[in-house]
């Protein structure tokens, strides 16, 4: 059982990181607040956290609008193939890594890890390049492609280490 003197030391530290949490946690129910404010409001002065008149009108109109509906579809499914892909290619491959030995095993995985210190920002325009060769350019396949090869790297090394 914690003292009472033991649990006063830690006070301090417990309000840093009850501050911490709350500074953390602001932003996102202050976006939560403003999208169920209407427009007018939003910049209202003084801010109000909790809005009077809540409404759910910004969600039927964002998913009326346009074809929103269309890109949501389009994110789940990137999103969901390019997870598959890439926990199916990665556990693959880690498990090689894993229980096989090879010649040039060690060699291929510290490349593999060489090539997660790349930040991805430089292989944007390669994989531009290699999408517009395949002809996957303005795709989604070309999408799940990049999301699953760029994502595969990083499973397989946290697999093989455990």
């Amino acid at each position: 059982m914690h003292t009472l003197r033991g649990l006063l030391r830690k006070l301090p530290e417990y309000i840093l990181l009850l501050a911490g949490g709350i500074l953390m946690v602001f932003p996102f129910i202050w976006m939560v607040s403003v999208s169920l404010k209407p427009n007018s409001f939003v910049i209202q002065i003084p801010p109000e956290l909790i809005p009077k008149d809540a409404s759910l009108a910004n969600f039927i109109q964002a998913w009326t609008a346009n074809k929103f509906q269309v890109y949501f579809l389009n994110s789940a499914f990137v999103a969901i193939t390019s997870t598959i892909f890439c926990v199916l290619f990665s556990a693959m491959a880690a498990y090689a890594f894993a229980r096989f030995k090879f010649p040039g095993r060690e060699a291929i995985f510290y490349t593999l890890l060489g090539v997660m210190m790349v930040p991805t920002t430089i292989a944007i325009i390669p994989q531009f390049f290699l999408m517009k060769y395949l002809g996957l350019r303005n795709s989604l396949y070309g999408l799940i492609l990049i999301c699953a090869a760029s994502l595969s790297s990083c499973r397989t090394s946290w697999r093989r280490q455990s």
